[in-house]
């Protein structure tokens, strides 16, 4: 899916297109640090309660990397957050 991998993948830091989904990955990542300091859990607190690398949380949060859905689901249940799939219009305005 070219959305999917937009979505998350960006190169030395910088992302590789201006595509509106790469921005979102910046948000996701913006929302779990957000969420994981509200919580006063560190990365390597989180990384700990979810078997990932606490690089693997920095990037997450940054968002540098691509990550499993499974990993993603991991992360947000540990900070008791949830995923929301919604239906994207294919023209603005439309509903």
């Amino acid at each position: 899916n070219p959305h999917y991998s937009s979505y998350f993948s960006t190169l030395g830091g910088t992302p590789m297109s201006t595509d509106p989904n790469t921005a979102r990955a910046d948000d996701l990542g913006r929302t779990i640090a957000a969420r994981r300091k509200d919580l006063g859990v560190t990365q390597e607190d989180l990384a700990a309660l979810t078997g990932l690398s606490t690089r693997s949380i920095g990037q997450l949060e940054l968002g540098q990397t691509n990550p499993r859905l499974s990993s993603l689901l991991v992360v947000l249940t540990a900070l008791g957050l949830d995923l929301t799939i919604t239906t994207r219009s294919a023209t603005k305005g439309a509903s």
